[in-house]
């Protein structure tokens, strides 16, 4: 036991703590590695525009892969991103090779998350949180078969209850059952059309969290709209601070966890402490589930089949909270967004908007499926291009020695595609910056993908909700431009030129660590939603 005289020599010694830290993490992290790879070095205060910049500019000079600074923390710490600007060689890397499946970022969050639980002993279940326990965020790599076995297995449970074809109806039911409630709400945040604003906060994002919630764990969430926005608070600043870049907490994340448990709490970021609720949240789901089901009941809940595998001992129960806490800040805050922005985009294209009415109207806004309306779906597909809030895939994490491009990786190294820097490049999409639905369209009028449009990402951590967020979006807006007409405001002016000059004006250029810019947020979000009835 150690006795200090005084409460002022504890900290010394925790200072200490730290600056051998420090120490130990500059010694082990300065350096470039692939030093002849090409370089792109951002201005002061970069954000989600400046590495799309980034991307762009690559592109354009046929460079394949390029590294963009992820971290310099007070040029202690600096590590790369090595962006993938080829979208064949993406597919090479992540659907036929098994090394680069790593969430070394990701996880991280929920080790801090799991961690600050543990040494505080404040939340419930604190005694039994296990950081390495993550559920589908699990590692994905040959050195470790068993935890790959469990994300592998979670995931699959994910997509089962998100994708089958068996619950659809139960998907529909709860999206229409949000219809009137979105009208409602765009008539009273518009003044019935008179005054411009973001749909995002209180009409797609309240919807598509209450969709979620309500199917994935057989609630009514009709009653429960001070719960809903309890959860998109907590979820919005969840998702900000996970997938940011944030120097503070990839600094603390590639900390070994023995150097990390010196670091006194009160020096790691705020939100370890501020988002302990949204675990109670989750943690309170699940036991109110259990209480009232056992293994063998007919239940649609993702609870269900996640708790019986962990009776069968397949996961563990912080497998289960971090899986459904991780689908939670996938599944909504996405989704809202995407829905948004198609919405602005209609209201920046005037003519694409009353060829969809029309062809809408012409069927009573009848189309229970994709196929009832190939050309919303095309609508849907341009926007995602258009506006892809969602500017880069996750980062992946080497796991293993690889080579790409004639550039070799090693362990834990970082890669992404440059998802945005595609979207907008004339040898991928001819004239870009146009907004052209048919190019989602074949000869016959009917719905195709592009291969190089990825806005769900590829392979084995390619959303597993891709197909619920398709049909949210399409159900969203079929029955929106029903009761609404978009237009851009004079009072919120977007550019509508559809240049490249006019490009560079459509996109806010903060900083990461500013609110929402985990996205690549537009500079003007607010447009005008006029009834037509």
């Amino acid at each position: 036991m150690f006795f200090f005289p005084n409460k002022r020599a504890p900290m010394i010694v925790e200072l200490a703590a730290c600056t051998a830290a420090l120490a130990v993490l500059k010694f082990y992290l300065t350096g470039r590695k692939n030093a002849h790879m090409p370089y792109w070095d951002p201005p002061q205060g970069e954000g989600p525009y400046h590495a799309i910049l980034s991307m762009r500019e690559n592109i354009k000079n046929n460079v394949k892969m390029h590294a963009y600074p992820m971290l310099n923390w007070l040029g202690l710490v600096k590590i790369d991103i090595h962006w993938i600007n080829d979208p064949k060689t993406a597919r090479e890397v992540f659907l036929k090779n098994d090394s680069a499946y790593g969430h070394l970022d990701m996880k991280g969050w929920f080790d801090l998350n799991s961690e600050y639980r543990y040494r505080t002993k404040k939340h419930i279940k604190w005694e039994t949180c296990n950081a390495d326990e993550t559920g589908m965020l699990r590692d994905f790599k040959r050195s470790d078969p068993e935890g790959s076995k469990i994300g592998k297995l979670c995931r699959k449970r994910v997509m089962e209850v998100l994708a089958k074809k068996s619950l659809e109806p139960v998907w529909m039911e709860a999206i229409e059952r949000e219809i009137p409630g979105m009208v409602r709400r765009i008539k009273e945040e518009g003044k019935n059309g008179a005054v411009p604003f973001y749909p995002f906060d209180n009409v797609t994002m309240p919807a598509a969290m209450s969709v979620l919630l309500g199917v994935s764990f057989n609630i009514d969430c009709s009653t429960q709209e001070s719960w809903i926005r309890t959860m998109i608070n907590y979820s919005c600043k969840a998702l900000h601070t996970l997938t940011r870049l944030d120097g503070h907490k990839l600094f603390l994340v590639l900390l070994p966890r023995w150097v990390r448990n010196l670091i006194p709490i009160s020096l790691w970021p705020k939100w370890t402490g501020e988002l302990q609720g949204f675990t109670t949240e989750i943690i309170e789901l699940i036991e109110t589930h259990n209480k009232n089901w056992q293994v063998g009941d007919d239940s649609s809940s993702l609870i269900a089949p996640l708790e019986t595998d962990r009776q069968k001992g397949l996961c563990t129960y912080w497998d289960i909270v971090h899986t459904l806490q991780a689908m939670i800040l996938a599944g909504a805050d996405t989704t809202a967004t995407s829905t948004a922005s198609c919405m602005r985009q209609l209201a920046m294209n005037p003519p694409v908007q009353q060829k969809l009415y029309d062809l809408l109207a012409a069927q009573d806004f009848r189309a229970d499926s994709f196929t009832d309306c190939h050309y919303l779906m095309a609508v849907m597909y341009e926007s995602y291009r258009m506006c892809p809030m969602v500017w880069r895939s996750l980062f992946h994490v080497v796991t293993e020695d690889m080579t790409i491009e004639d550039y070799k990786f090693s362990k834990d190294d970082f890669l992404a595609y440059s998802h945005t820097g595609v979207c907008f490049s004339e040898r991928y999409f001819p004239d870009p910056y146009k907004f052209k639905p048919e190019r989602f369209l074949d000869e016959n009028g009917e719905f195709k993908k592009n291969e190089n449009l990825m806005p769900f990402f590829i392979g084995k951590r390619s959303c597993p909700g891709q197909i619920l967020a398709n049909l949210e979006v399409f159900h969203f807006m079929k029955n929106l431009i029903k009761e609404f007409r978009f237009e851009v405001s004079p009072d919120a002016p977007i550019d509508t030129t559809f240049t490249e000059k006019g490009w560079h004006t459509l996109w806010s250029h903060g900083a990461h660590k500013e609110w929402n810019h985990h996205f690549l947020m537009p500079a003007e979000n607010r447009i005008l939603c006029i009834p037509r009835h």
